[in-house]
């Protein structure tokens, strides 16, 4: 018996009984090299009577299935078969019993023991006896699960590509569009047809292209830019803020093959940046505005009433009829009326320092870090060059940082010794405060929401600069700061 259950007697060429032994030697040596075949073959093979009943299945199909041969054997094939698919299969069996086609190939869901699903690609065709009447059925079976799953994910990626708000576009190696969704066509104007093989160029304004070159090679060597704020420019040449984020593509080999990008529509965060810019302007202002208010009042009238007081126990200490007793009570007065004038002061000038106004912002800040070691009995090593001419909203800007920055690195640091440089750069100033302290977490701090922290960077972006903070626990905390020369009344980006 083959493995169908019917004699090869086509092997042969005639009946058992006149076939030499040599002749019946070899067509079992056959038989068992087609039994080793079917039983080790990849591909899911499974024979059944013309009815449907389950004569031999080999391994493989017994492995796509989760059942045994016998359990297959027990079974209805058609109960095997997704209900969703099931009729139009029996359709085609029916169809190749009949006469009407001699095979036929299909894809359909099995139904696991498990109970999951399992796609299939399967070619069934009929098995003759030696008159040529049909007598059995035979399916080759493979497993396209997998093939499936991407094609589905596929289809699922390319309705979420075309329904997205975003403009994603994919280029080739050369920049060229190769794919463009509806919401690249609804940001710059653009139809698919018009876009689709022209250089990504065309998107980005003349003064923009040497950046987006300079992105295209980035991604290309393998990179990836996120959340990079640039122009684009519209089809009828109006600019557009984008938040831009480009990926490589990479194709089955591993090479990278072009870029995908994405451009998210940015105007209206824009617009309410710059509102919230302008609230925030104002607020500082006032703030500002606030300080010397009080610093004045400090400095103009409580200072000059505490001089009077001073000069009152001076004058009382005069008296030689005093005794012993109320002399050391006015001393200790006539000390704690010097400190209290000190300390107020100190406020005051930390409210509203007139040095700043008066030397510039080098000498300004030079002569705040000397007095605030000595008070604070620390070391500040300054470092600093001349500067050319700053706005005062520069000035008043890094002036109000430092202080920030070496107040908390005088609360938190837990040394004694801190750095200052201000110097000048490319056209920009820098500022770096650094300690070799506890640190801290920059995220936690973030998360919290510290309004010295909050403080710092809203004012650095008023001017158009930014404020890069490094720091670990115990590994020190690094502040730099960069503001061009020239304010920009625009908010830029912030990095902590």
């Amino acid at each position: 018996m083959g493995p169908t259950g019917v004699k090869f007697m086509s092997l042969s060429g005639g009946s058992a009984n006149t076939t030499s032994k040599s002749e019946s030697a070899r067509i079992s040596r056959t038989e068992e090299f087609f039994r080793k075949i079917y039983q080790q073959a990849p591909t899911g093979i499974a024979i059944t009577d013309w009815r449907g009943v389950f004569q031999e299945c080999n391994s493989a199909y017994c492995t796509l299935l989760g059942y045994t041969e016998k359990e297959l054997q027990a079974a209805d094939f058609a109960s095997l078969i997704h209900p969703e698919d099931r009729e139009a299969n029996l359709a085609l069996v029916r169809r190749l019993q009949a006469g009407e086609i001699p095979s036929f190939d299909t894809e359909n869901r099995y139904i696991h023991k498990n109970g999951e699903q399992v796609w299939v690609h399967k070619f069934v065709s009929a098995l003759h006896d030696e008159q040529g009447e049909p007598t059995h059925l035979i399916a080759l079976v493979t497993n396209i699960t997998q093939r499936k799953q991407a094609e589905e994910a596929r289809i699922r990626s390319a309705a979420i590509v075309e329904s997205s708000d975003d403009a994603i576009v994919a280029t080739d190696v050369s920049g060229a569009v190769t794919d463009w969704n509806n919401g690249a066509e609804r940001l710059f104007g653009y139809l698919a047809s018009e876009a689709i093989g022209k250089n990504i160029s065309f998107l980005v304004p003349a003064n923009r292209r040497d950046e987006a070159q300079h992105i295209l090679k980035k991604v290309i060597n393998g990179e990836a830019v996120k959340r990079h704020e640039t122009l684009g420019q519209s089809k009828d040449g109006n600019p557009i803020e984008v938040s831009l984020t480009v990926t490589p593509i990479v194709d089955n080999g591993g090479r990278i093959a072009g870029a995908a990008g994405i451009a998210r529509d940015i105007r209206e965060r824009k617009l309410a940046e710059q509102v919230l810019l302008g609230m925030t302007r104002k607020l500082v202002e006032a703030q500002e505005q606030e300080r010397a208010r009080i610093a004045r009042e400090l400095h103009d009238d409580i200072n000059q009433r505490l001089a009077v007081l001073a000069i009152e126990i001076e004058r009382l200490r005069g008296h030689n009829d005093l005794s012993c007793e109320v002399h050391r009570c006015v001393h200790e007065l006539q000390e704690l009326t010097a400190d209290l004038s000190s300390r107020v002061y100190a406020l005051s000038y930390e409210l509203h320092s007139s040095a700043l106004d008066v030397l510039g912002l080098v000498k300004g800040v030079k002569s705040w870090c000397k007095e605030f070691a000595a008070r604070r009995e620390m070391q500040i090593d300054f470092k600093g060059a001349d500067l050319p001419g700053l706005s005062p909203e520069i000035s008043l800007c890094l002036f109000r940082v430092l202080q920030e920055a070496l107040q908390n690195a005088a609360k938190y640091s837990g040394v004694r010794r801190i750095e200052v440089q201000l110097t000048e750069n490319s056209g920009e100033i820098h500022l770096v405060v650094s300690d070799s302290g506890r640190g801290f977490d920059i995220e936690a701090a973030r998360r919290e929401g510290g309004l010295g922290l909050t403080s710092m960077q809203e004012r650095v972006r008023l001017v158009g600069g930014t404020i890069a903070i490094e720091s670990k626990p115990m590994r020190g905390t690094t502040i730099h700061v960069r503001v061009p020369l020239e304010s920009k009344r625009h908010s830029q980006p912030t990095a902590v």
